[in-house]
């Protein structure tokens, strides 16, 4: 069944969280030692000083999951938390399956190595992110599906 989507970081109307992953990503260790900052700024710690409650939702949806799909967020380092939480539910189970619906700008569906190219960045994007081993990446590509600047719900990519 399809389960409710769930903004982990908010949304644009209810209290988004924009931020990084956690400490390491600041650079002035001076700002770590500010309640405030850190409830603002650390998208986990965030997320909790808020009451979202989003944290809890998303592990216990990721947990029950054969299919997880991504849309709307970036495979950037700020969300690792999630990266990593979902490479281990793949890693756990090969019938599990990850289909991201990622945007390119300047991207052509017209050549076909043009979906290559953005494909592997995403897929690259996406092992860094997760902290996957280069051993591991060629168990875990069969369980990844990458759909580039697909109107998911009507809306024009080519802006």
């Amino acid at each position: 069944a399809l389960a409710s989507i769930i903004h982990v970081n908010g949304t644009d109307t209810n209290k988004l969280i924009m931020g990084v992953n956690d400490e390491t990503q600041i650079a002035n260790s001076d700002f770590l030692t500010i309640r405030k900052f850190r409830r603002s700024i650390i998208k986990p710690e965030a997320n909790t000083a808020n009451h979202l409650g989003n944290s809890e939702a998303v592990n216990q949806l990721i947990d029950n999951s054969q299919v997880i799909i991504v849309f709307g967020m970036s495979l950037g380092e700020t969300d690792k938390i999630w990266w990593v939480r979902i490479k281990s539910w793949l890693m756990s189970d090969k019938n599990r399956y990850l289909i991201l619906f990622m945007y390119k700008k300047e991207y052509s569906d017209v050549i076909q190595n043009s979906y290559i190219e953005a494909e592997e960045e995403f897929e690259n994007l996406f092992f860094i992110n997760a902290n996957v081993p280069e051993e591991e990446q060629d168990q875990l590509r069969p369980q990844i599906f990458i759909n580039i600047n697909v109107p998911l719900f009507g809306e024009n990519y080519k802006g």
